[in-house]
């Protein structure tokens, strides 16, 4: 039996007779007339599973067939324990940052982030994440040379979303959640500038950087403020040419990190390369389909290996989503699509940024 715990934006919430298991049911119209997927929550799950992973049991998919009618959705477990500090939240989010890319942009809302008796930190609440997750599936879908980052981010639901959230409590940023807010503008900025950017370890080694990167993303974004103080928005873009200089193995790096996080969201791969569904690819997905994609996803890696040049990297990734074959299957589609793109994307924005091209590649150094 489950009891209704509560309702958020896109969710209502219910809770086990043990409160160790909470129910999530999507609902059909959200806050601002938002329309959830139809696969809603299968990708909420997956979301939980990735910002997640180091909280188990993992989410999974359920329907309450004791209730009229029977309700779908996915659970998660119920995290009992208090609030995290905002010190532990800033950490979470580069720990998330590192794991998947991604950006809780609510983090610092109170009740967000759980953290348990033994010492564990979940983001309980991934609503936003998920609403901005189909933003940027949406915009790499539909991705084509020419495309800036800040495209993805200033004039969509990230700069939305993060005004709504912020502008609403302004008084978060100096008294409550400092250091939650000036690490999820740090992301930010670097999600803006050098979306080849994948590991952020160098922020963990040194909390001031933090700072100058926020720093910089108000100035870059916040219409409110004079003329942009081209200094702060010029040292930032340093701290991350001298943090993580832009070189081919770095762009080749980033790829393989994109590649990789699709082929650990459908199973695993042993040491010799061998490919080993997940419980949720073995029972509610198309294993043959999702096998060969895969496949594709090893092959576009060796391609990576071989890449001499940024240029070498983009033929790769033409010839697999031009091949006939593979489009009519439905491989190149979906979140190996965006993946794919993902990484074409990196390469035209941060090759373009930095003037480097095949004719003056050696820029880019191994």
């Amino acid at each position: 039996m489950w009891e209704k715990l509560g309702e958020g934006t896109f969710n209502v919430a219910y809770v086990n007779e043990d409160r160790t298991k909470v129910f999530k049911v999507q609902k059909s119209i959200g806050q601002h007339g938002y329309v959830p997927p139809t696969d809603g929550p299968e990708r909420s799950a997956r979301l939980w599973n990735e910002i997640n992973s180091n909280y188990p049991p993992p989410a999974y998919l359920h329907t309450d067939n004791d209730s009229i009618p029977p309700k779908s959705g996915w659970v998660c477990p119920f995290i009992k324990g208090k609030n995290a500090s905002d010190r532990e939240i800033s950490d979470a989010l580069l720990d998330i940052f590192n794991r998947t890319g991604r950006i809780v942009l609510d983090a610092y809302v109170p009740g967000n982030f759980k953290k348990d008796e033994k010492g564990n930190i979940a983001c309980v609440d991934i609503g936003m994440a998920f609403q901005l997750q189909q933003q940027e599936e949406a915009f790499f879908a539909q991705y084509r040379k020419g495309a800036r980052p800040t495209s993805m981010i200033s004039n969509s639901e990230w700069k939305r979303g993060y005004d709504k959230i912020y502008s609403t409590f302004p008084f978060i940023t100096t008294i409550i959640a400092s250091n939650t807010v000036n690490t999820t503008k740090a992301l930010l900025f670097i999600k803006m500038n050098r979306p080849d950017i994948y590991n952020i370890d160098f922020l963990k080694s040194d909390k001031s950087l933090i700072k100058k990167l926020a720093a910089a993303y108000d100035e870059s974004v916040n219409p409110s403020l004079p003329q942009p103080k081209q200094e702060v928005i010029s040292n930032a873009t340093q701290i991350l040419q001298h943090e993580k200089p832009v070189t081919m193995n770095q762009l080749k790096e980033s790829c393989k990190a994109e590649l990789e996080r699709y082929i650990n969201s459908r199973g695993t791969l042993n040491l010799d390369g061998e490919f080993s569904p997940s419980f949720r690819t073995k029972f509610f997905r198309n294993q043959a389909l999702t096998a060969r994609k895969v496949d594709v996803a090893k092959e576009l890696l060796q391609e990576l290996d071989r890449a001499n040049s940024p240029e070498d990297i983009q033929l790769a990734i033409q010839k697999i989503k031009e091949d006939p074959g593979l489009v009519s299957q439905g491989v190149i589609a979906d979140e190996l699509l965006n993946r794919i793109n993902k990484c074409s994307f990196i390469i035209d924005n941060v090759v373009s940024e930095l003037n480097l091209t095949a004719s003056n590649s050696q820029g880019l150094s191994h």
